[in-house]
């Protein structure tokens, strides 16, 4: 059977957003065109890879691989599958790298694509909405490398963050009153540019107004802090679009609105 791999960047709070969509697409893809989605991973063999295995079954994984420093590339010499798919992060970016594999740009994902859509071989995802497919009993095959035990430790926190995160935005000085007091319902709290470079916890809302983007700080942040970029309504994908975690599209307003839902609240601040 044909395949379609995904890599699945761990994260303290789950699955990176990307992966979780690079599922949704795989899984959709999948069940059009009759092609298995692999998921490739790290993992050391303790209870924590029990959490990573769920969480790709229920947004669409058949089996999760569990690999070492050779990662993607012996995967991708023994499937040979039909598309490889991986955030568009620098995690993302590097896992290509051992097999020989590359993306110039990324593909913004906002919701479901048609499965008779023609697609890139490698692709390269930016998260512009939350997952769409929740299977709520799902059956995955798991299974380890011989060489997973070598791979980088990596953080899976998820039964340890039930405290919620804080939920903080920068925007210019001339948003509309209308979004502050959308993002106050939500519980996000107005902070500076210079918040940047101490992003360690919690999610940060980018209103970019200009060709500035985000900070080059915000490359290097600590594996709990996430981004979430908010481009406006005549945004182009961008390389720096790597340093967010989401980023929404449409106008602020009704970009922010959509944020006061409860399946919203509960990924920004989880």
């Amino acid at each position: 059977m044909a395949s379609i791999v995904c890599y699945l960047q761990r994260t303290p709070s789950g699955l990176h957003p990307a992966s979780e969509l690079a599922l949704c697409l795989a899984r959709d893809l999948g069940s059009g065109r009759g092609a298995a989605v692999v998921g490739v991973t790290s993992g050391d063999g303790s209870k924590q890879d029990e959490s990573v295995i769920t969480a790709a079954g229920r947004h669409g994984a058949d089996q999760v691989l569990f690999a070492g420093p050779s990662g993607l590339a012996a995967l991708y010499r023994r499937l040979r599958p039909r598309h490889v798919m991986v955030p568009w992060s620098t995690a993302g970016k590097r896992a290509l790298g051992p097999a020989s594999l590359r993306v110039t740009a990324p593909s913004w994902i906002t919701g479901p694509v048609a499965t008779n859509v023609e697609l890139a071989p490698v692709l390269a995802i930016v998260a512009g909405t939350l997952a769409w497919v929740d299977i709520e009993e799902p059956t995955v095959c798991a299974e380890y490398e011989d060489d997973f035990r070598e791979a980088e430790s990596l953080p899976w926190n998820e039964d340890e963050a039930t405290a919620q995160s804080p939920l903080v935005y920068v925007a210019p000085g001339d948003i509309a009153d209308q979004t502050r007091a959308t993002l106050a319902a939500c519980g996000a709290m107005p902070v500076t540019p210079d918040y940047a470079r101490h992003h360690e916890r919690g999610t940060l809302l980018w209103f970019d107004a200009g060709p500035a983007g985000l900070p080059a700080q915000l490359e290097t942040r600590g594996a709990q802090a996430r981004v979430v970029l908010l481009p406006g309504p005549m945004a182009q994908t961008d390389a720096a679009w790597s340093r967010a975690d989401w980023v929404l599209p449409g106008a602020w307003p009704e970009a922010v609105q959509q944020l006061t839902a409860t399946s919203w609240r509960n990924a920004l601040t989880r």
